[in-house]
């Protein structure tokens, strides 16, 4: 069991967000799943779900199970994109430590230990998910070589060694937010914004290998067009800092 206590008094509350759109089929699975892992850590915790814009169905399943756990649902009436579904969530966070995961089943809350471990532990006040430290992972060819070439321009314009830029299962400091960071991002660009602020506040981050399941196929043309608004956005986040 994992010891979450910081002093005789006070056990630290973790805070899960999870920004979903559209995820009806998967988000109530997501829950039991995190609901799960949490009550046998036997650890404080809350779950936040953002639900922007969806028209599918997903705040009504997680109504379905959302008596069986720690969970407030905040819901866009449009569709805003991932980082304003973020924001809104670390907003509403009262943990001290914040963990952010999809609702789309693409990663397994049984990992979420292992992002928080290395923060208990005063490793660090950041810790990232990557999928490629983790070697049983079967990820397609097209987002490896995308990953690859974002990692790489963001590794050379900022001297680091990331292996993952822009998978979204994470855990922070949430002092680390209040503190440190200045966010502007509403889409997907957020986790790179994420990294690029907390580069220039100095913030320890630490990568851990996790499982990273693809069960989506996104069009060529539209992996392309987010690659290239990503490595613009790099550059505008680069600049901005000179």
């Amino acid at each position: 069991m994992m010891n979450m206590k910081t002093n005789s008094t006070h056990k630290i509350l973790v805070s899960i967000i999870i920004p979903v759109y559209n995820e009806a089929e998967k988000i109530a699975g997501c829950l039991q799943n995190i609901f799960h892992v949490m009550e046998s850590l036997e650890v404080p915790y809350e779950i936040i779900i953002i639900d922007d814009g969806s028209i599918d169905g997903t705040a009504e399943a997680v109504k379905s199970v959302r008596n069986k756990g720690k969970v407030r649902i905040f819901r866009n009436i449009h569709n805003k994109g991932k980082g304003s579904a973020l924001l809104k969530g670390i907003d509403a966070a009262k943990g001290d430590v914040i963990v952010t995961i999809d609702g789309d089943g693409q990663h397994l809350p049984e990992e979420i230990p292992l992002l928080v471990k290395p923060i208990l532990n005063g490793r660090a006040q950041t810790v990232i998910g990557s999928r490629f430290l983790e070697e049983k992972n079967r990820i397609p060819f097209r987002h490896m070589l995308a990953n690859k070439i974002i990692r790489n321009f963001f590794n050379i314009l900022y001297d680091t060694h990331f292996t993952d830029m822009l998978l979204g299962f994470r855990a922070f400091r949430r002092e680390v937010f209040l503190s440190n960071i200045n966010l502007k991002t509403m889409g997907y660009l957020i986790e790179v914004e994420i990294l690029k602020e907390l580069l220039s506040a100095s913030i320890k981050i630490e990568e851990v290998g996790v499982t990273c399941l693809y069960h989506k196929k996104s069009s060529i043309l539209r992996g392309i067009y987010i690659t290239a608004q990503i490595l613009l956005g790099i550059i505008r986040f680069k600049i901005s800092n000179i």
